[in-house]
């Protein structure tokens, strides 16, 4: 079911305006959606979320209120994974083999000459 923009729950309750990044985030693939989880049922296994949806220039939010949670995968917004941080804490030591086994050195990969 569609909800308006100018829906008091979606604006105020939930702060999303059509500057939202869940709009700019519907132009990297077809395959996932962005949306916000609402709630979540543990025993059966459902989630109430919104979805941004735009057509024709208008935008809104879809609502599915029991939503396999299997339908969901969380992924990381863009350059925002720990692979991004500039902070410190993330893993950058260089990775050292000391012994290198001399059999492995100048070995050629099938078809090459």
């Amino acid at each position: 079911q569609a909800v308006s923009l100018e829906d008091a729950f979606v604006a105020k309750t939930l702060g999303i305006d059509d500057h939202h990044i869940g709009f700019e985030l519907l132009g990297f693939g077809s395959k996932r959606m962005p949306c916000v989880v609402l709630g979540a049922d543990e025993d059966a296994g459902t989630m109430g979320v919104m979805y941004f949806l735009e057509e024709d220039g208008e935008r809104f939010m879809g609502y599915v209120e029991d939503l396999p949670s299997s339908f969901l995968t969380f992924v990381s917004l863009p350059n925002s994974s720990d692979q991004h941080r500039d902070d410190g804490h993330r893993f950058t030591q260089e990775v050292e083999i000391p012994h290198f086994p001399e059999v492995w050195k100048n070995l050629l990969l099938s078809g090459d000459p």
